[in-house]
C-alpha cells in the first residue's frame, strides 16, 4: 500500500494508527504534554504547565474544550487583559503566554491545527517588561536572621532559616541546587556540585581552617550534611520541597526581618 509516497505494511499502519496523538482540544494537548513531562521526570515543567493549564480554564470558565483555532489575537488580547485585572505583572503574564505559544507550536507540528491560524505572529509575547528590579536585604537584617532563636519554633522555621543562611554563606547557591545536595557532594571540606540550571560545577562553600574566623561558613558544611540527609535522592522529597519553596519557605523567612 502506498500513499504520498511512502509505503506501509499492515504492522506500520497498526503502529501508526496507535502512535497518533488522540487530542484535538486545547486541554486536551496540556493534558498529554503534562502527562509526558511527568512521566519523563521534568516536574518543573509540568508545573509550568498545569499553572498556565489553570490559569486558561479560569479566564474560560472551565471551558477550554476548544480548538486551537479559536484562539486569535483579540482571544489572546483579552486573556491579557483578564490576567491584569486579576493582578498579575508582565513577568507572570509572560511566562502564561510564553507556555501557551509552546503549547500552540506543538499543536502545529502535530498538525492539530493548520499554521495559518497562529497567532503568536500578530500578537508579540516579547513586549512584555520582564526585566527584574534590584532588590536587596541590608547586612543588618541579614545578622537579625542569623542570630534567630528558633528553637522553641516550628521546624519548617528552623528549616526556612537555615537554608537561607547556607544560601547566603554559600556564594548564592539556588534552592533547586540546596535540595539536591548529597553527602558525596562534600569533598575536602568542600561543597561540590553541578548547577542544576546551567549544569555549570560549582565549589561555594568551604571550612574555614581557624574556627574563630566567621564559623557560621564552616557550619554550612554541616548544614549540608544535614540538607543531603533529609532530602536524600528521593524523587517524591525532591517534589516536595520544589512545592513548598514558595509557599512556606519565604513566607516563615520574612516574618522576622
Amino acid at each position: 500500500m502506498t500513499t504520498q509516497q511512502r509505503e506501509y505494511t499492515v504492522e506500520t499502519l497498526v503502529s501508526h494508527f496507535h502512535n497518533q496523538v488522540r487530542c484535538a482540544t486545547v486541554v486536551e494537548l496540556y493534558d498529554k504534554l503534562i502527562d509526558d513531562m511527568k512521566r519523563g521526570g521534568k516536574l518543573g515543567n509540568a508545573g509550568v504547565y498545569k499553572y498556565s493549564r489553570t490559569s486558561l480554564l479560569k479566564f474560560t470558565g472551565q471551558r477550554l474544550q476548544i480548538p486551537f483555532s479559536d484562539i486569535d489575537a483579540v482571544w489572546l488580547r483579552r486573556y491579557e487583559n483578564w490576567l491584569r485585572t486579576s493582578g498579575c505583572g508582565d513577568t507572570t503574564i509572560s511566562q502564561l503566554f510564553r507556555t501557551l505559544r509552546s503549547v500552540f507550536n506543538k499543536a502545529v507540528e502535530l498538525q492539530l491545527v493548520k499554521r495559518d491560524y497562529y497567532p503568536f505572529d500578530a500578537y508579540k509575547v516579547s513586549k512584555f517588561d520582564t526585566r527584574t528590579k534590584k532588590r536587596a536585604i541590608t547586612k543588618e537584617d541579614v545578622r537579625k536572621v542569623i542570630a534567630l532563636d528558633l528553637s522553641q519554633g516550628y521546624p519548617s522555621e528552623r528549616l526556612a532559616r537555615d537554608i537561607f543562611v547556607f544560601s547566603y554563606f554559600g556564594a548564592g547557591i539556588n534552592f533547586a541546587d540546596i535540595a539536591l545536595l548529597k553527602y558525596g557532594n562534600i569533598r575536602d571540606g568542600r561543597v561540590q556540585y553541578v548547577r542544576k540550571k546551567t549544569g555549570n560545577r560549582k565549589n561555594p562553600v568551604r571550612r574555614r581552617r581557624d574556627p574563630r574566623r566567621r564559623p557560621a561558613r564552616g557550619a554550612g558544611i554541616y548544614r549540608a550534611r544535614g540538607f543531603a540527609a533529609r532530602f536524600k535522592d528521593s524523587e517524591c522529597a525532591r517534589t516536595r520541597v520544589y512545592k513548598r519553596r514558595d509557599a512556606s519557605l519565604n513566607e516563615e523567612l520574612w516574618l522576622y526581618i
